[in-house]
């Protein structure tokens, strides 16, 4: 019998409780045996929380019981399983479709109507758990707020941090620049580009000694501790459907009004907000235009971001390196620019060209993705790693067997025992060395399925934009041509998500 045993453990704080992962992988082999298992292949995932289903392991476990290979799948408790109750009942039922078994250590499960009850149970008792964690540091959050103190040091421009008093004190030096952003924004009434050349021009710097940037300035000039105001638990943290952290706006009744040491007039920072709403309505470079490669685009020469240029209402718009604008620090690299049509035609043809098949698709990565060959050497070498352990846990088995039939001496076994762990343990530490190092990127087949989920022939502007953001991770760009012409020759490099 072909057995699955799988283990998971999130955080140190879990194996202090119970829950190491030498603990559950000892008490499954066990029960294995007892199940009559032949043949163990076991599945770990060190460091993964349960909260959501796409972690390493349990993947190589769902696809292997897809397969129809598993006849058993052993597991310590529930909530090693998953987190989340949908979440347990899905693999359940993946498991069970597939033939295979699944068994507990810690509890009897069995598929009459009691045992699923049961299971049920158990998993909503986990998801209380979890809820109670996280609602008693939610309350500890806010009372720490409501006695005038903040969470943490944000690091923020102007202040210093007092630790005692888990609150902000005023760095003069820094302060009076703070002043002089609010200064400049109300008097000259220009943006903050322009503050920010300002600022250089002067020799100032931000905190980490860096030249001012549009960024650097907007956020100062919007931050309304600078007023004196702090606003606690403004946002919270979820995990989308896909496993994705993400923030969103609580209820404002939840919210936590924290004194900070104000730096300016509360009256100034709001004729701050008033002014920089003038400025965005009178801009000239406002525009209902939709870039199709806007945040996407790296500099093919310097291998900075690239930027939006606008001259005139008349001439053509342009996408250049940001080191053009003159506040990267490190002056303008000399790329020029790229007319925004040109550079948005080449790229969508790019794109119909490789991906209308997987075949022109897999030449283009394989030419242009510098990380391509990188990342199939690593995995070459954890498929490797996987096969050696495979094959260590075989062995290990094997001893154990001879052991208990007597064949092996105490000794003998003991030896034998030792030089397997330390194997396993070298594989073990090669693997968790070279595992962060490998990007989870689409396949090739992925790729042409999205794209070709949209109607190509009669795609709209809005959606050619979404396409691009569905398959697109980064466009290195440079004109390479010597000559001024319209018809610019591009070098394109697209590396794919």
């Amino acid at each position: 019998m072909i057995t699955a045993i799988y283990v998971r453990v999130s955080t140190d704080q879990q194996a202090e409780h119970g829950y190491s992962l030498k603990t559950q992988l000892e008490a499954c082999r066990v029960k294995a045996n007892e199940f009559g298992a032949t043949e163990i292949i076991e599945f770990i995932d060190d460091g993964y929380s349960g909260e959501y289903l796409d972690r390493p392991a349990m993947n190589n476990l769902r696809s292997e019981v897809s397969e129809k290979k598993i006849n058993l799948v052993m597991v310590y408790d529930p909530d090693r399983l998953a987190r989340n109750l949908a979440h347990q009942l899905i693999i359940t039922d993946e498991i069970e479709k597939s033939g295979a078994q699944l068994k507990f250590v810690s509890v009897t499960f069995e598929r009459s109507a009691e045992g699923k009850l049961f299971y049920s149970l158990r998993g909503a008792v986990a998801e209380f758990e979890k809820a109670k964690i996280l609602e008693r540091s939610l309350r500890g959050k806010k009372g720490k707020l409501k006695t005038g103190k903040l969470l943490q040091d944000s690091n923020l421009f102007g202040y210093d941090w007092d630790e005692e008093k888990s609150n902000y004190i005023i760095n003069e030096k820094e302060a009076e620049t703070v002043r002089l952003i609010y200064k400049i924004l109300l008097e000259q009434k220009i943006g903050c580009l322009r503050i920010a050349h300002i600022l250089n021009d002067q020799g100032l710097r931000t905190l980490k000694g860096f030249p001012w940037h549009y960024t650097s300035v907007y956020r100062i000039l919007t931050n309304e501790k600078y007023a004196g105001n702090h606003i606690g638990l403004k946002y919270c943290n979820y995990f989308s459907e896909l496993g994705k952290k993400k923030r969103k706006l609580r209820d404002e009744n939840e919210w936590v009004q924290v004194s900070v040491p104000a730096i300016i007039e509360k009256s100034i920072w709001d004729d701050a907000q008033k002014q920089l709403s003038e400025n965005r309505t009178n801009s000239s470079r406002k525009t209902i235009r939709i870039y199709l490669l806007q945040n996407l685009l790296t500099c093919g020469n310097c291998g900075r971001k690239m930027s939006i240029f606008h001259s005139s209402s008349n001439s053509p718009t342009y996408y250049g390196c940001r080191s053009k604008r003159g506040v990267s620090g490190n002056g303008n690299c000399g790329a020029r620019l790229i007319q925004v049509d040109q550079l948005e035609i080449a790229i969508w043809s790019t794109l119909q060209n490789i991906c209308s098949d997987e075949t022109s698709l897999k030449k283009y990565i394989k030419q242009h993705d510098e990380n391509a060959t990188q990342d199939n050497n690593i995995k070459k070498v954890l498929d490797n790693l996987n096969s050696q352990e495979k094959k260590l846990i075989k062995q290990r088995d094997t001893v154990m067997r001879w052991f208990s039939q007597q064949l092996l001496s105490d000794e003998d076994a003991e030896k034998k025992l030792h030089e397997i762990k330390k194997q396993l343990d070298s594989i073990n530490n090669s693997r968790k060395k070279i595992k962060p190092t490998i990007r989870n990127k689409r396949t090739v087949s992925e790729i042409i399925s999205i794209f070709k989920s949209y109607d190509i022939q009669n795609i709209t502007t809005i959606e050619q934009k979404q396409v691009i953001n569905d398959l697109i991770e980064d466009i290195k760009a440079e004109r390479i041509d010597h000559v001024f012409r319209s018809d610019a020759e591009i070098s394109i490099n697209i590396t794919f998500l």
